[in-house]
């Protein structure tokens, strides 16, 4: 079997079929010089600091589930820092509790934060006297169309735009609410509206025992790429890119009693011949890689638009950094700054980089944004650092910087976005034994990255064992 892609939804696609089939021959190419893809964990400040994602959700458990599978149960850990808060008029005032990705569901919590105008509250007390307008099953709206229509802008512009926008570098207008928030889908499609089904959820939520949200790695989040490829060892190949995957029918023909190997692998090293592909590469690779044998699948994989993002990173002297840091960081609303669109306190996050000085990760760039990738190293770092500077009241210059640019890195899922994905698994399926998986198709996050790569791993190898080898 070949997986094609060693960033985590093909390793995790990797770890499936070794897991399943322990003597089944996995190769894994990946075009890099590395393993990870996103996930990079480099020394800094002292430190092995993450340059890539250095946390994931724990409700969502396949990430975590992993770790343990390989051994790192004992590194994970959960952030010492709770809440964050947002950037507004320069002052940093705390998100209130209650919020749902974004969604406010203590409207009285939300009044006492000074986030948004009393207008903007007496909006969302109105909201259960409106007739509400569930979401449609089979409508996928842009996250900006459904949250201005349900909550009105504000609740848009100061929360759920700063959060999702952030985190998916992304525009609201264009983001789909079912790929990039299925949370606030859900909820959009109670009886009652969006604020109802918000509330009911949390309320669900809150009759559960207490549980953290995130869970990070101790040494970083390449502790788990390096564990797992320390499982596939010389099965893995790098700096191999893949330019062709397609099917050989006559070999798909062979009588049963010889096991077929019906998958052309065309690769930098040559050519390797396989019973079946995982295709875990972004989606780009993957449209090339399918041209001739998913026209369909390629079509649409190639129309999946990307982002780039840039992280700053920067160290200070404890003494330098006036404000109290409380909480995980801080996010930045469209019409705030320039440049800056979140920074993540990462030694106050974890208590494992709290020792030696403050360091803090400013992000920059967006889809509505795409210019700060290219701006030189010295222009990004200072004009981030103008901008820090007031908010975290920093009196010196940073001990250390580092500067980690993620060029085309981050998928943008427009509306209709999972349809084209089901037009896309249906166009490869069709062609031959092939699955298919990535941060392009379902969204981003290391647990859905690893529940796709460990799904399309099981698919693959469930269907071939149905078949006469």
């Amino acid at each position: 079997m070949v997986v094609v892609g060693a960033g985590i939804t093909g390793l995790a696609a990797a770890h499936e079929l070794i897991t399943a089939e322990p003597n089944l021959e996995v190769v894994v190419l990946d075009a890099a010089s590395r393993a990870g893809g996103k996930i990079l964990t480099t020394e800094f400040a002292g430190r092995m600091v993450d340059e890539g994602a250095d946390q994931f959700l724990v409700r969502q458990p396949e990430m975590a589930q992993l770790c343990r599978e390989v051994g790192l149960e004992d590194r994970l850990v959960t952030p010492q820092a709770l809440g964050a808060s947002l950037l507004v008029d320069g002052e940093l005032r705390r998100f209130p509790p209650g919020l749902m990705l974004g969604v406010p569901t203590d409207i009285d919590g939300l009044a006492a934060s000074n986030l948004v105008s009393d207008a903007a509250i007496a909006h969302l007390r109105e909201t259960p006297n409106r007739q509400p307008t569930p979401l449609d099953p089979n409508d996928d709206p842009s996250v900006a169309e459904l949250v201005r229509r349900e909550l009105g802008d504000e609740v848009l512009d100061r929360l759920i735009g700063p959060l999702l926008g952030g985190v998916h570098a992304g525009d609201t207008e264009r983001l789909s609410v079912r790929c990039a928030a299925p949370q606030i889908a859900a909820a959009a499609a109670a009886p009652e509206g969006l604020l109802a089904g918000a509330q009911a959820q949390v309320a669900a939520a809150a009759g559960r025992a207490p549980a953290p949200v995130f869970n990070g790695l101790v040494g970083g989040t390449s502790a788990a790429v390096q564990a797992l490829v320390a499982e596939l060892g010389h099965r893995l190949f790098l700096q191999t890119p893949v330019h062709q995957v397609r099917i050989d029918a006559a070999v798909g023909e062979q009588a049963s009693g010889t096991q077929a190997h019906p998958v052309v692998v065309e690769h930098q090293g040559g050519i390797t011949r396989a019973r079946g592909v995982v295709m875990a590469a972004p989606t780009g690779p993957a449209a090339t890689a399918l041209a001739e044998t998913a026209p369909t699948a390629s079509e649409l994989l190639a129309a999946i638009g990307y982002t780039s993002v840039v992280l700053v990173t920067f160290a200070f002297a404890e003494s330098s950094v006036g404000h109290q840091l409380d909480g995980t960081g801080f996010l930045v609303p469209q019409d705030q700054i320039k440049l800056l669109k979140a920074c993540s306190w990462l030694s106050r996050k974890f208590s494992h980089l709290s020792d030696g000085g403050v360091i803090a990760r400013a992000s920059a760039g967006s889809r509505l944004a795409p210019g700060a990738i290219d701006l030189p190293d010295d222009e990004l770092s200072q004009q981030l650092l103008d901008e820090l500077t007031p908010v975290m009241k920093i009196t010196e210059a940073p001990t250390e910087v580092r500067i980690t640019r993620w060029h085309q890195g981050l998928p943008q899922f427009d509306p209709g976005h999972l349809d084209r994905v089901a037009a896309i698994r249906r166009s490869v399926a069709d062609a031959g034994p092939i699955t298919i998986a990535g941060a392009g198709l379902e969204g981003l996050g290391l647990p859905t990255c690893v529940r796709q790569g460990r799904a399309a791993a099981a698919e693959l190898h469930s269907r071939l064992q149905e078949k006469p080898r």
